[in-house]
C-alpha cells in the first residue's frame, strides 16, 4: 500500500510539530525525552573546514528535541565518501567535545 510523507518546510514547522508531538505524549502518559527524533535541518551543510556554523545547527535541532539526524557528505567515489568522513569527524566531531 502506498503512503505519502509530508514534507516538513522550515525548522519552525517541525519545531512546532516536535512541540505537539510532545503535548500528545503528555497526554498519554509519555514524555518526548521517551523516544527518538531523527530529523534534518533545512539549512544544515557543512562545509569542510568550518564546523562552528554545522554544530550551531545541530545545537538548534537539539533544543527542538531532534535525538538523531545524518551527516551529509560529499558525492563521489567509496574513497571520497571515506575520505568525507574522516574529514566529518575530525572537525566537527572533535569540535563538538
Amino acid at each position: 500500500m502506498p503512503f505519502r510523507i509530508a514534507l516538513i518546510g522550515s525548522d519552525e514547522k517541525l519545531a512546532q510539530m516536535i512541540r505537539d508531538l510532545g503535548t500528545r505524549l503528555e497526554a498519554n502518559g509519555r514524555r518526548l525525552d521517551d523516544i527518538d527524533i531523527l530529523a534534518f535541518s533545512t539549512h544544515a551543510q557543512y562545509t569542510a573546514g568550518a564546523p562552528d556554523a554545522y554544530l550551531d545547527v545541530l545545537g538548534e535541532l537539539a533544543g527542538m528535541g531532534v535525538t538523531w539526524t545524518a551527516a551529509h557528505l560529499a558525492r563521489g567515489s567509496f574513497h571520497d565518501a571515506l575520505d568525507g568522513l574522516r574529514r566529518f569527524g575530525d572537525e566537527v566531531i572533535a569540535s563538538a567535545r
